[in-house]
């Protein structure tokens, strides 16, 4: 069933506290009993025998301390104060009530196991080492000398022993603790994992799987076998799926390319990878499968492609200049113009003349910088150094977090367009024959002249006989003669003076 923090545990028992850790819970919650329970002993004891009243308020003391140590768990220094408490109370209360020494020597050797166990060897030394000299000084003066080996040594290793099996259930307990740790994290890596994962048994049995596999099936319960899920894949892909179930099985790894029927998107591409999962001898117990949903990346593949398709095959310049290098794009037409393979913001500058600098790094970034495109006529240098007039869209490109990735420039040379725009307002004003200007450029330049109130003089002539001159001799001749007479009009007129040509043999002359 689901986890509220971590992936979905399938069929699965939730593994047991460790016992270990219940045991070093209860020594140390046990602890202050024995401060609490030789301040009782030596409460009696002092009050019985009239013991001085320092002794007996050292008692009392001794009490409460560790009657608030079993009510509020403290901190190790303050659980290490009070066995040192208890040491500084045994040995006070021997040496005073030496009459009763030998009602008090049996907890010294209590309070070696004791605190070894309470304690452990690591942490607990100070102590179990504090405690030997005055166990060994109250073994001398409560029995014969050859009699205090025998109480010393047995206490001593056994507080030593308790020690160490005390620290071998605290390191139980921190590796289980560690292990618990490491298995949430690896929990919430796999729920978090943007691709689905699973894992299972050799016979099919799921183990674990992820929320993505849920949220990709749209379904609430985890499936309990991996042929539960490997149904949604398509059936035109059953050889796939076959031979994705044997290398499972087999332990071996794979990784195929199938379709996927989603319950609502309908068919998508995944990438289904099987590994193989081992014991800690290396026997093979089942596998880990992961499922990536790349449909949406086949899909942008694609349209890449069809991009790059369109993009090569266009005469238009396109270049991508981008803010990290390595990823600059520049199509076949543009490598063709430009001579280079790529074209990157540092070289943009130097293909476009110093004179569209205000517009291109003003102007036109400020547009980009508030998320619009520009587009106009500007001229660049192709591969030779010479300026040729292009009409140019420049518009920059942003990365999901909304910062500018690139600047892509799309570049349609115009020259012939500029040229032939040039020849037709040429046409529009001049006589195709003899290249003087026409009927609307003379009336055009005249009206201007008029307007300004500048003294004008307009000479008009036309050829006698030129009738005769086609007739006879032919058009053709009849044209040169028309182009001889138009060149030495402009010839012998004046700098600021406008020769052009009505029409037929008539010929005007504007001096202004």
């Amino acid at each position: 069933m689901p986890e509220a923090d971590g992936a979905v545990v399938v069929d699965r028992p939730r593994a047991p506290r460790d016992r270990s850790e219940r045991v070093v819970g209860l020594l140390r919650r046990g602890e202050p009993l024995i401060l609490t329970a030789l301040g009782v002993h030596a409460s009696i004891d002092t009050i019985v025998h009239d013991a001085p009243l320092v002794l007996v308020a050292a008692a009392v003391t001794a009490q409460i301390f560790g009657a608030i140590g079993l009510v509020w768990p403290m901190s190790r220094p303050v659980a290490l104060a009070r066995a040192w408490f208890a040491i500084a109370l045994l040995v006070a209360v021997s040496l005073d009530l030496d009459q009763r020494l030998e009602v008090f020597a049996p907890w010294y050797p209590v309070l070696l196991v004791s605190y070894g166990l309470a304690f452990g060897l690591r942490a607990g030394y100070p102590v179990i080492f504090g405690l030997v000299p005055p166990t060994i000084l109250a073994m001398f003066a409560a029995s014969d000398g050859w009699n205090v080996p025998m109480r010393v040594v047995p206490p001593l290793v056994g507080g030593i022993v308790t020690a160490l099996i005390t620290d071998a259930l605290i390191e139980s307990t921190e590796a289980w603790r560690r292990a618990v740790a490491h298995e949430r994290r690896l929990q919430t890596v796999i729920d978090t994992a943007p691709i689905g994962i699973m894992t299972s048994e050799l016979d099919g049995t799921a183990t674990l799987v992820n929320r993505l596999i849920l949220e990709f099936l749209e379904v609430d319960a985890p499936p309990g076998h991996i042929d539960d899920f490997l149904q949604y894949v398509h059936h035109g892909d059953a050889p796939i799926l076959e031979e994705i179930l044997r290398a499972i099985s087999a332990g071996h790894p794979i990784q195929r390319l199938c379709r996927v029927v989603h319950p609502t998107l309908g068919m998508r591409y995944a990438r289904i990878t099987s590994a193989r999962m081992t014991d800690a001898d290396g026997s093979l117990t089942g596998a880990a499968v992961t499922i990536q949903d790349i449909h949406d990346d086949l899909d942008n593949r694609r349209k890449l492609e069809q991009f790059r398709k369109i993009a090569d095959s266009t005469s238009d310049i396109i270049g991508v200049a981008s803010t990290r290098p390595g990823v600059d794009y520049l199509n076949p037409a543009g490598q063709e113009f430009f001579g280079i393979e790529r074209i990157s913001l540092e070289q943009v500058g130097s293909h476009i003349p110093r004179d569209y600098h205000p517009l291109l790094f003003g102007d036109v970034i400020d547009i980009i910088a508030g998320g619009e495109s520009w587009s106009g006529e500007i001229e660049i240098y192709d591969r030779d150094g010479n300026r040729r007039p292009t009409s140019a869209v420049v518009m920059g490109l942003y990365d999901d977090a909304g910062v500018l990735d690139a600047f892509a420039v799309i570049f349609r040379d115009i020259e012939e367009r500029k040229q032939l725009e040039s020849q037709l307002a040429f046409e529009a004003g001049h006589d195709l024959l003899t290249g003087l200007p026409n009927r609307q450029q003379l009336f055009h330049t005249l009206a201007a002249t008029l307007r300004e109130d500048e003294p004008v003089a307009v000479l008009f002539g036309d050829l006698d006989g030129f009738k005769v001159v086609n007739d006879s001799l032919g058009h053709a001749v009849g044209d040169r003669l028309l182009c001889s007479v138009a060149e030495r009009l402009f010839e012998g007129a004046r700098a600021g003076d406008l020769v052009g040509r009505l029409g037929g043999d008539e010929f005007v002359v504007v001096c202004r």
